[in-house]
């Protein structure tokens, strides 16, 4: 089983992380309308902080580093805040 931590020296193991990002982008191609069936696209990067992962007695350092390339058609669904 592997376990996490923020920090080599921290003494406090978790089964799972929330990592924050140190770095986020999102880049848009053009200026969206927001009119139906508009195509929205563009690039998100994101760079989180480095995190450890230990298995079998062994340590090692992770980093997530993510560059995604979307495109999606506007679709118009309102929203409630109503429940």
């Amino acid at each position: 089983m592997a376990v996490y931590k923020y920090n080599r020296e921290d003494t406090e193991l978790q089964f799972k992380l929330s990592v924050p990002c140190s770095y986020t982008s999102c880049i848009l191609t053009s200026k969206p309308t927001f009119k139906k069936e508009d195509t929205i696209s563009g690039v998100i990067e994101l760079k989180c902080n480095d995190y450890w992962h230990i298995s079998r007695g062994q340590e090692s350092k992770y980093r997530v580093e993510l560059k995604a390339y979307f495109l999606a058609k506007y679709d118009n669904h309102e929203v409630s805040d109503q429940q």
